[in-house]
């Protein structure tokens, strides 16, 4: 779900699937900041204010947690600022994952490299049998 390819060949289905969950998104903010709010005791418009403080600071220092995290909140706000923020997390993960493939068992998936589509796909099954005997070594080992 929200892979880079989704913005090139939307259906309408799959456009209502991302609404959906967009609008469970939306009130999971909203829960959750509202709770916030009345754990700390303060108003919408005091966090308001603090955030467009912070944002303004946040600009002079480049910070890039204030960013995100006020992206996050952005995101509940506008479902295309949501969408991009979802294909960025799910690109971003994707990469960690291949990261840590990489360094637990030094291979990578064939399919997963450039090149010849049918030579990829060939190998998968070596892919899968050499991730499958590091695993039962690690395992031994471990």
């Amino acid at each position: 779900m929200f892979d880079p390819e989704s913005y090139h060949n939307l259906t309408e289905d799959k456009e209502s699937e991302y609404r959906k969950i967009y609008e469970e998104y939306k009130a999971l903010v909203d829960y959750m900041l509202t709770s916030f709010m009345e754990d700390i005791q303060v108003t919408p418009s005091q966090v308001e204010a603090a955030c467009k403080a912070r944002e303004e600071l946040s600009l002079s220092q480049e910070s890039r947690i204030t960013k995100d995290a006020l992206e996050e909140l952005w995101a509940a706000e506008d479902f295309q600022t949501y969408r991009r923020l979802m294909t960025r997390k799910n690109v971003e993960l994707q990469l960690q994952s291949l990261e840590l493939l990489v360094a637990k068992y030094g291979v990578i998936s064939p399919s997963l490299c450039t090149g010849d589509i049918d030579h990829a796909n060939s190998g998968e099954d070596e892919f899968l049998q050499v991730v499958m005997r590091l695993a039962i070594v690690h395992k031994l080992i471990a």
